[in-house]
């Protein structure tokens, strides 16, 4: 089970924006608030384009499935809570953009 703080690697499942069929890839997460955050230099990858063409995903985490909706936020401050629980170094400090995924809301 995931605790408030946890970065984790997961699997998301995103529809194909052009294919319409399940995009599957491997991303690290963070667990806050409730709320699960992935984060990227920018929004060029296809999976960050495809859930904000549908933003319905599947979190899967241990074998479990969590259906969540995600969507592309603009909060430099949780920008920098996210990065500083997801990244122990330097990385921590480059701007990135955040998606945050709601469970059950998917």
């Amino acid at each position: 089970m995931v605790r408030e703080g946890d970065s984790v690697i997961g699997y998301l499942t995103t529809l194909g924006r052009v294919s319409g069929r399940p995009h599957i890839v491997t991303l690290r997460l963070v667990y806050h608030g409730g709320k699960f955050y992935a984060s990227r230099r920018d929004t060029a990858s296809d999976w960050c384009r495809n859930l904000m063409a549908e933003p319905r995903v599947t979190i899967r985490l241990d074998g479990e499935e969590i259906r969540a909706t995600a969507r592309v936020i603009d909060d430099v401050e949780l920008a920098g809570k996210v990065s500083g629980l997801k990244y122990r170094d330097q990385r921590a400090l480059k701007p990135r953009v955040i998606v945050e995924m709601v469970p059950g809301a998917g």
